[in-house]
């Protein structure tokens, strides 16, 4: 008995954790669909990028709002109930998309839809594997695959696209809601677990504070490059004259905060809360959390720098661009997915820091690659790969680092506050970077044309200082602004071509942040035991 249940524990379910693979990659490549369709949803639509903006917005605002209230949900309902529920609301979400005509259907009731389901499937995802795997062998490769799926999701982008490109944008979104379907169905195969038998109160303020400070927080965060931080730049209202960006940061922080302290007087009152204590207090689960955030603050950071330098500097259509985001996904994939099965007695904490370092080192590469007039694309390349390394090392421990580090009710919960982690991270990537790339556009072009000043016309140089933010654009847009403005003959040449440095210099700029970032995450690691 004793050894057939000995061989039971040392046998790895595969079959299950297949299905949460799958899973992770269809809610980490369903913003990328969207972002390949752009370009067909403004022509069907006739809308214009704000809205488009607001359509991309949506699934990581509802999913990163709700996500720590899904692992409370999973402790009470089950987190099979909560993944099934999940499935069904992003396959609907999905067939709404492709079957809409209206703009403000697709944003308000699709996209929040596939976003509800997001916000129920990732934490049910990673509340059910402490339940599934109980060994920490087992769990470290299980949170390790999942790792290794979010690489595996970069993929995505290139198949969709060439089906995209065939048969449009409609059937693509078709595609996504029967792939929904189909975990649906695999969710069957996903082992009934224990459940907390005593039925566990709703903490319904916790739940309101949460929403409202994270959602808060979060599109505060995403618009801080749209709106300004400071001076308005196109905001749809002010705040004492100032732009509403950061003063819904800050307010979103305070909601948070002050959750903290309701969160710990719900826990002393009923033995159990949305935000457990062990969350806060644990120093570990906090560099665990970290981990998880920084993963896809890269992404973020990736998307705002990486993405637009090559498409606009380099000239890369969808499928270049998508091939070298499979780079990063690849050795991300490989990482993330080995590193666990073979690494087994090297410590977490010394697998995070490598991975931290690592990212750090990957921009080398990249600035060397980058130069005043063309890009040495190979060793670009190079530095793309190395940094979907480092992710892969942080990746496969980060999530384990969590599990670990509280019991097994919390363990479970845990995935709501770890997915939570990733939404925050992403938008705090791409706000950070995007406003230092935007403000080095801005401060690069003014202080170059004052050095020029008697090079250029007084009325050139006076439009230019008139400007409140320049943009990082492509040389048709950038020769429209000249054209609008009257900026022409040798002016416009001599702007063109400051324009083409600030480009490579602000670029620069942006990814140095991304190395100095990677190496403070280093201080993050200390409370690590493991």
């Amino acid at each position: 008995m004793n050894k057939k249940s000995e061989t039971q524990q040392s046998k790895f379910n595969w079959l299950p954790l297949i299905i949460l693979m799958i899973t992770q990659i269809g809610t980490t490549g369903d913003n990328a669909v969207l972002s390949i369709a752009t370009k067909s949803i403004i022509e069907t639509f006739s809308v214009t990028m704000n809205e488009i903006q607001l359509a991309n917005m949506m699934y990581p605002m509802i999913a990163g709002s709700f996500m720590i209230t899904s692992g409370m949900l999973g402790i009470s309902f089950g987190f099979k109930n909560v993944f099934r529920v999940g499935a069904i609301l992003a396959t609907i979400g999905e067939l709404t998309l492709a079957l809409t005509n209206n703009i403000t259907i697709f944003i308000w009731v699709g996209r929040v839809l596939v976003g509800f389901g997001g916000s129920l499937m990732i934490p049910a995802v990673l509340g059910l594997i402490p339940e599934i795997y109980k060994s920490s062998k087992h769990r470290a490769i299980a949170f390790g695959s999942i790792g290794a799926a979010s690489g595996i999701a970069t993929i995505a982008p290139l198949l969709l696209g060439i089906i995209m490109d065939q048969v449009g944008y409609k059937l693509t979104f078709g595609i996504m809601a029967a792939y929904f379907f189909i975990i649906l169905l695999g969710s069957y195969f996903i082992p009934n677990t224990d459940r907390v038998q005593t039925k566990l109160k709703l903490d319904v303020q916790g739940i309101v504070m949460a929403a409202v400070g994270l959602f808060t927080f979060l599109i505060g965060l995403s618009k801080i490059s749209k709106w300004g931080l400071i001076t308005p730049a196109d905001p749809p209202f002010t705040i004492f004259g100032i732009s509403p960006a950061l003063p819904l940061v800050v307010l979103g922080i305070v909601i948070l905060i002050a959750l903290v302290f309701v969160e710990k007087k719900i826990e002393e009152k009923n033995g159990f809360a949305l935000l457990p204590q062990s969350f806060i207090k644990n120093r570990q689960v906090r560099n665990g959390l970290y981990g998880s955030a920084f993963i896809f603050l890269i992404m973020g950071a990736y998307n705002v720098v990486v993405i637009p330098y090559v498409q606009i500097m380099e000239g890369f259509d969808a499928t270049k661009t998508s091939l070298l985001t499979m780079a990063f996904g690849v050795t991300l994939f490989l990482f993330s997915f080995f590193i666990p099965k073979f690494a087994q007695n090297i410590k977490s904490k010394t697998i995070l820091r490598l991975g931290y370092l690592v990212v750090a080192l990957s921009i080398v590469p990249l600035l060397l690659a980058i130069g005043d007039g063309s890009t040495n694309i190979s060793l670009f390349s190079i530095g793309i790969l190395i940094m979907g390394a480092g992710e892969g090392l942080v990746s496969s421990r980060c999530n384990v680092v969590v599990a670990n580090a509280v019991n097994e009710r919390d363990a479970k919960q845990s995935g709501g506050i770890q997915a939570t982690s990733r939404n925050v991270g992403q938008a705090f990537g791409a706000a950070l970077i995007g406003t230092i790339l935007l403000f080095s556009v801005t401060m690069m072009t003014n202080n170059i044309v004052d050095k020029k000043v008697s090079e250029l016309s007084a009325e050139t140089v006076q439009v230019i200082a008139e400007q409140e933010q320049h943009q990082y654009v492509n040389d048709q847009q950038y020769n429209e602004f000249l054209e609008a403005n009257n900026i022409m003959g040798e002016d416009k040449v001599k702007m063109e071509e400051i324009n083409d440095v600030v480009r490579v210099k602000s670029t620069k700029v942006a990814l140095g942040a991304i190395g100095i970032i990677s190496l403070i995450f280093l201080l993050g690691t200390r409370g690590i035991k493991e």
